[in-house]
């Protein structure tokens, strides 16, 4: 920062970053910009530095900031005599035009930090994780080595045993609970409890209280009136009268599909091939249940992972009809707002707005094939218009070597039959063309066969 000034970020004498700060006039400084007029700014590289063993870490392992000024242009220099250099966190600093004249503000860096070189899974194996009890690994952020985290409901420092370590904390004390008024709040290890008539349930609050939030909550319950099955979670009463609107459900103690999946839920065992076709059959039963057994066909619109809750045994429950709607018999229903998550939508629903039943399909063949691969479905970031993680797998299916791609723990569990049939009903669901997909029904009694 400062004028006609250029900094450089050294590491063993050698120039890895630069920049350049000019003052051509006073009025070419503004505010709010750090882009080569009274400051610039240019990105610390990301470092593999381990832990010093020593009060210092060797030199080559340091990075040094280096300041010119080029003297030959003193006359443009009255503005900002001074120069400053200094490493914040990205985004947490406004330039502002006073700075180089008077430099007397607060500024903030961030560390970015892991264990090791290795991740959650190798460090379990090693047996060498430093997560302490009630605390969980997650990847790092840097790509490489692990970070530990303390379980839902518990905080406190996840690498320190025992009481120095991850504690229950106490929701019911802390009034960080969702507890209408009536209901007596206890608390759980970990977690809490609303008690009417002794029985545990869960809160779904809107953030929102807009009048379309209303009706929204309303769609839901009409639709939840209308379903009633094991995979499917149960509504027990709502709440409308108050300013955020809210409704009641059964309680399922467990994380989501996702979170089971990828790495953030509270038990990072994995789940088993059995398992995992046990959840897929479940959820196409459900699903089976909504297209065919209620008093008019229901698409739920947004399957995925994440609307997906397992309880203790791994049992699936579906949730969340905040954006399902019913369809008449033997009726398309064509919507010009689209909703659902877009690396599930169904993309002939994403390009004509026809809705059907086999727009649940769809989104069904992409959970299998998470569950398949134990990989995330992740939009494309540059075009925002697919799917990766289905791109992928219907790449191999055409080149024939899906096996590749599978998780050789659930090769080995599932056996090469058993998966190939899997990926076979995947590979139907997701065709382009809903009329080419299976209905969930038959989805369901194919994978009901795999079950032994």
């Amino acid at each position: 920062m400062g004028c006609n000034v250029w900094g450089s970020i050294l590491q063993k004498s050698s120039a890895i970053n630069q920049c350049n700060s000019v003052c051509i006039t006073k009025e070419s400084v503004v505010n709010g910009s750090c882009t080569g007029h009274g400051c610039c700014e240019s990105p610390l590289p990301s470092s593999r530095v381990p832990l010093p063993t020593t009060a210092l870490p060797s030199i080559d392992k340091l990075f040094f900031i280096t300041l010119h000024c080029d003297d030959k242009h003193l006359d443009l220099m009255s503005y900002g005599m001074r120069t400053y250099g200094f490493v914040v966190e990205d985004g947490s600093y406004d330039f502002i035009e006073s700075d180089p004249q008077d430099f007397n503000r607060n500024i903030s860096m961030k560390l970015e930090w892991s264990i090791g070189e290795g991740n959650c899974s190798q460090a379990m194996e090693s047996n060498s994780s430093l997560c302490a009890e009630n605390s969980y690994c997650i990847k790092s952020k840097r790509g490489y080595g692990y970070r530990c985290k303390c379980l839902q409901g518990y905080q406190g420092n996840p690498y320190l045993p025992g009481t120095l370590g991850c504690q229950d904390i106490d929701e019911c004390s802390a009034r960080s609970n969702l507890c209408v008024p009536k209901a007596t709040c206890q608390n759980r290890v970990p977690g809490y409890a609303c008690i009417d008539d002794g029985s545990t349930v869960a809160i779904k609050k809107s953030y929102a209280v807009a009048q379309n939030q209303v009706h929204q909550f309303i769609e839901e319950i009409l639709i939840l009136t209308q379903i009633d099955h094991k995979n499917i979670a149960r509504l027990l009463g709502c709440c409308l009268e108050t300013q955020v609107p809210f409704l009641v459900y059964e309680f399922i103690s467990g994380d989501t599909l996702y979170q089971k999946l990828h790495g953030d839920a509270d038990d990072s065992t994995p789940l088993s091939w059995k398992s995992r076709l046990q959840i897929a059959t479940e959820i196409a039963e459900a699903l089976s249940h909504l297209h065919s057994c209620a008093s008019m066909p229901i698409v739920h619109r947004d399957v995925k992972s994440s609307n997906i809750l397992l309880d203790k045994n791994h049992e699936a429950k579906l949730i969340d009809f905040g954006v399902s709607r019913f369809i008449p018999q033997d009726k398309n229903w064509v919507l010009t707002v689209l909703k659902g998550t877009r690396v599930y939508l169904d993309p002939e629903y994403f390009e004509t707005g026809n809705l059907t039943e086999k727009s649940d399909v769809y989104s069904f063949g992409v959970v299998l094939v998470e569950l398949l691969f134990g990989q995330a479905a992740i939009q494309h970031e540059q075009t925002q218009a697919y799917n990766i993680l289905v791109t992928h797998f219907l790449s191999c299916v055409e080149r024939r070597d899906l096996f590749k791609i599978v998780d050789e723990g659930i090769l080995r569990e599932g056996g090469t039959d058993d998966l190939q049939a899997t990926m076979e009903i995947a590979r139907r669901c997701l065709s382009f063309k809903g009329e080419e997909r299976p209905t969930v029904k038959e989805v369901q009694k194919e994978l009901a066969l795999l079950i032994r």
